[in-house]
């Protein structure tokens, strides 16, 4: 049985070196100094090839950390480590060839969108959110316009977004008045599974375009209030570190 070689046993990739692996065929990025062979991962990429193969031979440590946690590289089989880039610069990715034309030449670089996450001077005191509306009118101005584009956005033709909000406007509730209401209990039963409050957090991929935490802040917050998480399958950190942030495992 063979163990897993130490980082230090790693062979050191230069950054020359580096940006020879920059086609669909052979497919090499560095992320924080690890250099790694994503070959047979780029069409399983869910968001697609062309978004891995414009970093293909280059540090891509800073798109990396705008959409994923730094572990999730690490579940890539051994063999696809292959080593430590040389002089890295973690905070900003080598200028790097682009992927082959269709007529074999390259194609002209692309530059990185910057991105920036939440201004905490356009985002109110929770207090004053009365409603769900409120709260999407602080995200659209809020959050980056890429970011918003993701989240207000829905598939092809929209009609399953439009109906479900037809649907749940069609639902009133009977208002009781005169009630004595400073004591009240929001607890109910989801599914199965008790909630301190009627309503879950739903499983919308790459939290982390809104804040760094993520998930994990997500996760967090389920667990210190007693709400429900669905965790997406493509969320910014792996399932182990999400679960890692709760009361109940």
């Amino acid at each position: 049985m063979t163990t897993k070689p130490e980082e230090s046993e790693r062979a050191t990739i230069s950054v020359t070196d580096l940006s020879k692996h920059n086609t669909k065929s052979d497919c090499w990025i560095a992320v924080h100094s690890k250099v790694w062979d994503i070959t047979d991962f780029i069409n399983e990429h869910p968001g697609g090839p062309s978004v891995l193969l414009k970093c293909a031979g280059s540090n891509a440590t800073k798109i990396f950390d705008e959409y994923h946690a730094p572990d999730i590289l690490e579940e890539l089989p051994d063999e696809k480590f292959i080593g430590i880039l040389e002089d890295a610069t973690p905070d900003v990715p080598a200028a790097a060839p682009q992927p082959e034309g269709v007529n074999g030449t390259l194609s002209a670089p692309a530059e990185t969108s910057k991105h920036s996450f939440a201004d905490e001077d356009t985002i109110p005191p929770l207090e004053s959110i009365i409603g769900a509306p409120d709260l999407e009118v602080v995200a659209s101005k809020a959050l980056t316009p890429k970011t918003w584009a993701f989240y207000s956005s829905a598939a092809t033709d929209l009609i399953t977004h439009r109906n479900n909000k037809q649907l749940t406007r069609r639902i009133m509730i009977r208002p009781r008045i005169l009630r004595n209401v400073s004591h009240i209990d929001m607890k109910t039963n989801i599914l199965g599974f008790e909630s301190s409050a009627p309503f879950f957090i739903s499983p919308a991929a790459m939290a982390k375009l809104v804040h760094p935490d993520g998930e994990l802040a997500l996760s967090r917050g389920a667990a210190n209030e007693g709400i429900i998480q669905c965790i997406s399958s493509n969320a910014s950190y792996t399932l182990k570190s999400i679960v890692s942030q709760t009361t109940h495992f």
